[in-house]
């Protein structure tokens, strides 16, 4: 788990749950914690540049 959502424009459930994690700082850092590591294993140029070399293989294998 790396965060919560809410429903779109509901501002009191974006409240409550902000709430709730104010309230409950070692699941907040846990959540943090598991969102940076996310983030550094599937956002950096490496990882980008395999995507998208995933992707131009796909179209010229299926433009054969």
């Amino acid at each position: 788990e790396r965060g919560v959502l809410v429903e779109p424009r509901n501002v009191d459930a974006l409240a409550l749950e902000m709430g709730r994690l104010l309230n409950q700082p070692a699941q907040m850092k846990l959540l943090g914690r598991n969102a940076r590591i996310y983030v550094e294993e599937n956002f950096t140029p490496s990882a980008w540049l395999e995507k998208l070399t995933a992707i131009y293989e796909e179209l010229y294998h299926h433009g054969k």
